[in-house]
């Protein structure tokens, strides 16, 4: 494979990546709007999966599993029998604020005592299974932050809007390449069938003078 090919393969291959990552983003997106406005009270969800942004350092610590301040976690659906003492549970305090914090005890009626790892108290009330909105997975750290920035003006264009440009500009430069070799090819394939007329042409002006000399003998 020449090395114009395989640039070439490669410019489609990384618009084609954009243009997946693009689709995914907005069908994310489209889908927590639409959840977020069938159900505005609890965190929208994708496929079971849930990410929220930490406002507050309840969950600070050195556990291998703490949360700080502008991370993003990630929480997915479970079922409250499946839940043990230690787990990190997402759920829904007094049906509007969304809480975060680890089980340290399960009482008899399936309700969960909880406590932030930074807080010196457990939380005031159960957990009821019905508030759960999911188990803790993970988090990446200060993706919150940046999550938030991405939600003002200026965010937007520079994490929406440059990815756009750029796979315009991409596609762009990709279809141009595309034209300019056509066009070449196209250039070398009329030169060629130009020469082939001449060479015609040629042959057929020396039969007519051998015919012609024949003739005249």
């Amino acid at each position: 494979m020449s090395k114009k090919k395989a640039g070439s393969k490669i410019g489609g291959i990384i618009s084609a990546v954009i243009c997946v990552i693009l689709a995914i983003i907005l069908a994310s997106n489209l889908v927590i709007i639409i959840k977020g406005a069938i159900n505005p009270e609890r965190p929208p969800s994708v496929f079971g999966v849930t990410s929220m942004i930490v406002l507050s350092g309840s969950m600070s610590g050195d556990a291998p599993d703490h949360i700080e301040v502008g991370d993003m976690i990630i929480t997915t659906t479970v079922k409250a029998e499946d839940l043990k003492v230690g787990d990190v549970i997402t759920y829904m305090e007094n049906g509007t604020t969304t809480v975060t914090h680890r089980i340290i005890g399960i009482n008899e009626d399936g309700s969960f005592r909880t406590k932030g790892d930074a807080n010196n108290a457990e939380d005031r009330e159960p957990v009821k299974p019905e508030n759960l909105v999911g188990k803790f997975m993970f988090r990446i750290p200060k993706l919150g932050d940046i999550a938030m920035f991405a939600q003002t003006p200026f965010g937007m264009m520079l994490f929406i809007g440059l990815p756009l440009l750029a796979y315009v500009a991409l596609d762009v430069a990709v279809r141009s390449k595309q034209g300019k070799k056509k066009k070449k090819a196209d250039a070398e394939a009329k030169a060629e069938a130009d020469k082939l007329r001449e060479e015609l042409e040629r042959l057929k002006a020396q039969m007519s003078e051998k015919d012609n000399g024949g003739d005249n003998e």
